[in-house]
């Protein structure tokens, strides 16, 4: 998809101006955390959960079933960040899927947050 390719060239921008660590895996990693505390900086603190839950969305949108089973937690939890005029049932999907999951690995305490 476009937005797949543009992410891409974006992420390789990245790592190649030593911002950001492409691990083995294809994880990409902020080289240090002042670079990542200054790119989250340049973020209005009114739109960082909004932008969060943006980052949440196109997770979720573009993870494999598997890649998203494996970040499932984190992606509810961008998703949670801004739930503002939120309709749509997918998402409360993943919040179900990551009660389940936290459930089933005994995290009791965790699972009640979705």
């Amino acid at each position: 998809s476009e937005a797949e390719t543009g992410t891409e060239e974006l992420l390789m921008t990245l790592v190649e101006e030593n911002y950001l660590e492409n691990t083995e895996k294809n994880e990409y990693w902020w080289i240090h955390d002042n670079i990542q505390q200054a790119a989250s900086s340049l973020i209005e603190e009114e739109s960082l959960a909004s932008f969060r839950r943006s980052i949440g969305e196109i997770l979720y949108r573009e993870l494999s079933e598997n890649k998203l089973e494996a970040s499932l937690f984190e992606v509810a939890n961008l998703l949670n960040t801004d739930t503002t005029g939120v309709t749509n049932i997918e998402y409360v999907q993943v919040n179900l899927m990551a009660a389940e999951k936290a459930r089933c690995i005994s995290a009791f305490d965790n699972s009640s947050n979705y």
